[in-house]
């Protein structure tokens, strides 16, 4: 069984929670003129001129904050539970009171979130997991109605507490979902790794990282080429494609969750904290149609300039 799906398959309040198993588990244009150029004045302010419109045509490209938080005050009071604060919601069985406001650590601003591995509540409908936190901000968002295909989902992620050798014990993760299900989940593990999962629930990119520091996590989900890609401090992966049926146009939501598994002898949940911090979503068009003007305005800037011999 998969388990990228973690939170993905936790879509209704008990349907196919039995199934889920972990372990398969968001320019500058520079012209450079020659003084000792022959070319015209005229030419070199066509050039100036057409290097100013492809720098604004990249810059102006519209866009659309779908939602953005720091969990500051407000609207979020130091010590409450996120839960029925700015649209945020939980299901009764995945922890839901143990996301709180907090400042106690903390990458910008005064507050955060944070997930004590000690105050999530063990749940059978997640077996074999022990406990499972799972926080989300509905988006119902339709790209295609919007015209703005590309969503990027972004957070600050940490995860507090002690390196445990090879096994995903503890993680803290984001997960975006579209209509018809999963479109990537990330996560920073107990045991020093970042790992995506796909829908189908399979570890489909990893990467070695550090606990009790923050990163940035992001996934872009482009519905006009069916694909996601994961973000991990600034470093892309390769585009993973959405499963086969996958035609719905509209993210659902984006989520903010945390994994246990059962205690052991020597592993704890309660010796881990998951915080949060500057979650963000925003929609975003083609790149192409930008690329395609900047190019249009290149090769008419070239064409000018060969004009008036300033190549």
């Amino acid at each position: 069984m998969g388990r990228g799906g973690r939170e993905l398959r936790f879509a209704t309040a008990a349907a196919g929670l039995s199934n889920h198993h972990l372990k398969q588990k968001e320019h500058t244009v520079n012209l450079s003129i020659n003084p000792s150029s022959q070319c015209p004045i005229g030419a070199k302010a066509r050039s100036f001129l057409l290097a100013s419109i492809i720098t604004a045509a990249l810059h102006s490209a519209p866009a659309a904050t779908l939602y953005s938080t720091g969990f500051e005050d407000p609207p979020f009071a130091l010590g409450s539970e996120l839960v029925g604060q700015d649209g945020w919601v939980g299901v009764p069985f995945l922890s839901p009171n143990a996301a709180i406001i907090t400042n106690s650590v903390v990458l910008s601003g005064f507050q955060s979130l944070q997930v004590r591995g000690a105050d999530m509540v063990d749940a059978f409908q997640v077996d074999p997991l022990a406990a499972v936190g799972s926080y989300r901000k509905l988006l119902d968002y339709d790209t295609a109605a919007a015209g703005l295909p590309i969503v990027h989902i972004q957070a600050n992620v940490r995860l507090d507490g002690p390196v445990i050798g090879v096994g995903d014990f503890f993680s803290s993760n984001i997960a975006a979902r579209s209509s018809d299900g999963g479109v990537g989940e990330l996560s920073i593990s107990s045991d020093g790794m970042i790992y995506g999962y796909g829908t189908s629930g399979s570890v489909i990119y990893s990467a070695p990282t550090t606990l009790n520091a923050w990163h940035t996590l992001g996934i872009d989900v482009d519905f006009a080429a069916d694909t996601y890609t994961f973000l991990v401090d600034g470093t892309s992966s390769s585009a993973f494609p959405f499963d086969a049926g996958f035609t719905s146009d509209v993210l659902l939501r984006e989520s903010l969750v945390t994994y246990a598994f059962p205690d052991t002898a020597t592993n704890h949940r309660g010796d881990f904290v998951a915080y949060y911090d500057n979650v963000l979503a925003v929609a975003t068009p083609e790149p192409t149609s930008a690329a395609l003007l900047t190019l249009g305005c290149v090769s008419l800037l070239g064409f000018r300039r060969r004009q008036h011999g300033c190549t």
